[in-house]
């Protein structure tokens, strides 16, 4: 599930860089926060397993 979150997150980044054109400052920030999230989610998931 995860996993097919971080998959739909970016694609709908791309798509927001390619629509805002003229921000994409926005955007990127945008991309850095679901980054960090998806990587903050995947170490929850390692540590909750050991």
């Amino acid at each position: 599930m995860k996993v097919g979150f971080c998959a739909a997150w970016r694609l709908a980044l791309v798509g927001c860089t390619q629509i805002s054109q003229p921000q994409p400052s926005r955007a990127g920030h945008l991309g850095m926060v679901g980054l960090l999230v998806c990587i903050y989610d995947n170490v929850r998931k390692v540590e909750k397993r050991s």
